[in-house]
């Protein structure tokens, strides 16, 4: 069984290798070569990470924003995280302003019009969940990456656009 850093090792070779731009997340143990993407609750005016949500994997590809959350068995509390990042406006226009601030945003050269769509709709973003293969999968609505020693399987949610089979197939 792949321990928690030996998944984010693999997880984030398989996304380089599949054409995602890594945009940040939050490594095991917080050490890596990726900015720390932290969406701070806009309701919440003191300093501090109070009320704030990480995510472990963001990667972009052709207008998609891939939410990754990696654990070694699957995890009830980061399909809630996903749900809440992606479904609620607030979590939406933190995300986009935490973009903004890490200077992430003018690299990707996101149209007005475009953010609007990000923070008010959820469409562009493809929540996942990756864990060890135990034969679990994550929600319809989710990627389900199950790892094991050699390989990498993806599982497309029933609920999924083909559009999002076709950006991890490619």
């Amino acid at each position: 069984m792949l321990d928690e850093t030996q998944i984010y090792i693999r997880m984030k070779r398989w996304l380089q290798d599949n054409n995602w731009k890594i945009l940040g997340g939050e490594p095991p143990g917080g050490t890596n070569d990726i900015p720390l993407i932290e969406l701070k609750d806009v309701s919440y005016m003191k300093k501090g990470s109070k009320g704030s949500r990480k995510i472990d994997f963001v990667a972009y590809k052709q207008g998609y924003f891939l939410f990754l959350e990696l654990k070694p068995v699957f995890s009830y509390l980061d399909i809630k995280k996903l749900n809440e990042v992606s479904g609620e406006a607030k979590w939406r226009v933190a995300f986009i302003r935490t973009l903004k601030e890490r200077n992430i945003y003018k690299e990707l050269r996101i149209s007005t019009e475009m953010e609007t769509e990000y923070t008010t709709s959820d469409k562009y973003y493809i929540k996942a969940v990756g864990f060890n293969d135990t034969g679990k999968l994550g929600p319809q609505d989710f990627v389900t990456f199950l790892l094991s020693d050699n390989r990498v399987k993806v599982i497309i949610g029933t609920k999924l656009k083909s559009k999002i089979s076709q950006l991890l197939s490619m």
